[in-house]
């Protein structure tokens, strides 16, 4: 069955959408939390820092006797980092603003 309609625009619905995202708020969108998940996990930890944060980030994890056990520096806000290596326990995460 051949294609029907495919070059035609819906002038009305392109309006109403468009007026409708000019109306949304300029902060539609933004973070304003820290996410981390999952958690718990088991090899791979998302990042996800407020759009609030200025960067450069840093990130530490600590075992449960204070040790540091990975450091990292985040130029993005988003990120997955690979904990796969570590064994199978209780860590802390630090997440500070440079």
């Amino acid at each position: 069955m051949p294609p029907l309609a495919r070059n035609i625009v819906d002038e009305v619905y392109v309006e109403n959408l468009a007026e409708w995202i000019d109306g949304l708020s300029p902060e539609i969108g933004l973070q304003h939390d820290n996410l981390i998940f999952p958690n718990p996990t088991d090899d791979w930890l998302g990042v996800r820092i407020s759009d609030n944060w200025e960067g450069p980030f840093e990130l530490r994890l600590h075992a449960l006797d204070g040790r540091l056990i990975h450091r990292e520096t985040l130029e993005s806000r988003s990120d997955f980092l690979d904990f796969s290596i570590l064994p199978a326990g209780v860590y802390l995460l630090e997440l500070t603003a440079s």
